[in-house]
């Protein structure tokens, strides 16, 4: 009795090069928005994840595959952090905030580049996933503060609602936001990622085209608007496989 090659369609004869190996999403996002594409045809992530792991190590797909572990990284004993002035908790952000009621409730973080030689600071609206990303040379507060405001200069001031950071001290010039922009900032408790998890989940998105050893002087302007772009047009499981994109206008 033969057996049943199980990988050949549909997916065995898509070869993909890095390049768009970046632009595919996990398998159960994959399969969803073919789903919600193509109402007749149904694939299941775990043929997908079947497939991946009958590859090679070395191939392509298998190399840009988005899980690869962390470290545990642990602060010594007796470590205090630094805390910024005129600090509001997160447990006093408004109720429609937490819950994603609304749009213009913004998560904001920095993501590091190799060896500190610069960083890109994201920003994500809590309800669609809409994300905004900057370039910044150096971790210093007002260097941020000004990428920050060039990132949203072209959002409505309505959509803006609410922002909230971890407690790093390149976010302690923070009342400058609220002169510009009219907006309420909060803190997450310190060593409490999961308080800002669709940030800390979106960071994860964009090391898949900024892993930690890319060096900050090779990400341009133009890279830094496509990997957004990219971002806001992956279908997520969250919203029924729509893109933020779609979800934003």
């Amino acid at each position: 009795m033969k057996k049943r090659k199980v990988f050949q369609r549909p997916l065995a004869k898509h070869r993909l090069s890095p390049p768009s190996c970046l632009e595919l999403q996990i398998p159960t996002t994959h399969a969803g928005s073919v789903s919600y594409a193509h109402l007749k045809q149904q694939i299941s992530h775990q043929t997908i994840y079947k497939y991946l792991w009958s590859l090679d190590r070395n191939y392509p797909i298998r190399k840009v595959m988005r899980r690869s572990g962390r470290r545990n990284r642990k602060q010594k004993p007796g470590f205090i952090r630094k805390q910024a002035t005129d600090r509001v908790s997160i447990h006093d952000r408004p109720k429609v905030a937490s819950n994603r009621k609304r749009v213009g409730d913004w998560e904001l973080d920095l993501v590091v580049c190799k060896k500190s030689t610069g960083y890109l600071v994201t920003a994500v609206d809590r309800k669609t996933g809409y994300t905004l990303v900057g370039r910044c040379q150096k971790k210093l507060s007002r260097l941020v503060m000004d990428t920050i405001r060039s990132m949203f200069k072209k959002v409505p001031k309505e959509y803006i609602k609410t922002m909230t950071f971890d407690n790093g001290t390149e976010f302690f010039y923070h009342p400058f936001l609220f002169t510009w922009f009219k907006v309420m900032v909060f803190f997450a408790d310190p060593y409490c990622s999961g308080q800002r998890r669709t940030n800390e989940n979106t960071n994860g998105l964009l090391r898949q085209y900024y892993p930690k050893g890319v060096d900050y002087g090779s990400i341009s302007w133009q890279q830094v608007r496509k990997a957004a772009m990219l971002l806001n047009l992956r279908p997520r499981k969250r919203h029924g496989y729509q893109t933020p994109a779609s979800l934003s206008q």
